[in-house]
């Protein structure tokens, strides 16, 4: 009886480590800045910062040798599947946007992730 009992705790614990179960450190992860694209659709040449901030929010990052980049960068991670990354970068001249550069991944996944 005493086997039986142990028998079964093993294959519950065998499962459970193969990662049958949905485990928290395998749930999605989201960081940074949502990037939506009516956000970035009211984005013009020749805004000033705070008509950017006002739109996107605080940028997640503003490089510490060119003060004149703003970058809003999102990335989701689902599982063990490969991140969705998404990236504006915003560049000012004279306190004004004078270019606007976006890019987006987002790789194919199966059913399965």
């Amino acid at each position: 009886m005493m086997f039986r009992y142990f028998g079964i705790i093993s294959v519950i614990a065998l499962l459970v480590g193969c990662g049958v179960y949905e485990m928290p450190h395998l749930r999605t992860a989201q960081q940074g800045n949502m990037i939506e694209e009516d956000q970035v659709k009211q984005l013009r040449v020749g805004m000033s910062k705070a008509q950017v901030e006002d739109i996107m929010g605080s940028p997640l990052r503003i490089a510490t040798f060119k003060p004149e980049r703003w970058e809003y960068v999102y990335t989701k991670k689902i599982r063990r599947a490969p991140d969705d990354y998404e990236r504006l970068i915003v560049t000012f001249r004279n306190q004004r946007v004078s270019h606007l550069q976006q890019s987006t991944t987002k790789p194919k996944r199966s059913g399965l992730d």
